[in-house]
């Protein structure tokens, strides 16, 4: 299940329900978006994609290769976005790549060319600090070595580095379900992370508005969580019901902890170390393409 954008990168590429599509049929899409790349769009999630996933999220960098292809990218595409759980402050400083657009907190804050287009009702952002209360005081979390995060926009439950993970998850998900009860969230599993959010703004909220507001004719998604195949879901549902006319190009970054869901919702699989390799190969498509 990886990729074969370089030579030596890897041997085949597989799209959902593990069917080959045969070698080279990943390059030749990504060869066909670039070619459209005036009416393209480029989405990436950030942890566990354009940034190793590492055992506390502060650790956690964009390499400097990565950064820099990004950049180059941003030249030639009529939108690049990336679409993060983190907050679209967190993004920008962990990113640092001029023009690139931020949809920050599963797609709640939305910030385009350094202006937010897109931000947190006051209502919401009550009920999420009355939550955060909640959580901050429940010893349960505390003995279970979870560890409660409060971002702009959601709270993250992170349980990666507890002792007993599985006892950690099932802890901070039974935290989730009575606090999203409590003050009309929702909550869902990520990896190693369980996440607090408003009902009415997801990843798939946030791609959808992207796409509809540039009129991109094309859109690659790559991304490696549950929230991420939102993102994708919403990307398909544009392309079915006409609303915009839209190819897409779905990828996800297959891991030990990937979702159940992701290889049905994407077209292919990579692999994390290969995600350079891919922005690499936009950049030579597009640098080849007329």
């Amino acid at each position: 299940m990886v990729g074969e954008f370089e030579q030596g990168v890897g041997e085949s590429v597989h799209r959902a329900g593990d069917v080959p599509h045969g070698p080279g049929a990943l390059s030749r899409r990504l060869r066909e978006l670039a070619a459209e790349r005036e009416n393209a769009a480029l989405f990436f999630d950030v942890d566990g994609v354009l940034a190793p996933i590492c055992p506390l999220p502060g650790d956690a960098a964009v390499p400097e290769p990565v950064r820099e292809a990004l950049s180059r990218l941003v030249r030639s595409f009529r939108l690049v976005a990336v679409v993060s759980g983190r907050s679209a402050h967190d993004v920008a400083l962990m990113l640092a790549v001029a023009g690139v657009t931020i949809a920050g907190d599963h797609g709640a804050t939305i910030v385009q060319d350094g202006v937010e287009i897109s931000s947190v009702p006051p209502e919401l952002l009550g009920r999420l600090e009355a939550a955060a209360r909640r959580l901050a005081f429940d010893g349960r979390l505390q003995e279970a070595g979870v560890r409660v995060e409060v971002k702009a926009a959601s709270i993250a439950l992170h349980s990666r580095g507890a002792a007993d993970l599985a006892e950690a998850m099932e802890v901070a998900a039974a935290a989730a379900e009575a606090a999203a009860a409590a003050f009309d969230l929702v909550h869902h599993r990520g990896r190693a992370v369980v996440d607090l959010r408003s009902p009415d703004a997801d990843k798939g909220s946030a791609v959808r508005r992207l796409v509809l507001d540039t009129g991109v004719r094309a859109a690659l998604y790559v991304g490696d969580d549950r929230t991420d195949i939102d993102a994708m879901q919403a990307l398909r549902l544009l392309e079915k019901e006409g609303t915009a006319p839209l190819r897409s190009l779905l990828v996800g970054v297959a891991s030990d902890e990937m979702p159940s869901g992701l290889a049905e919702a994407a077209d292919f699989l990579i692999s994390q170390s290969e995600v350079l390799s891919l922005l690499r190969a936009l950049e030579r498509s597009s640098a080849e393409a007329p």
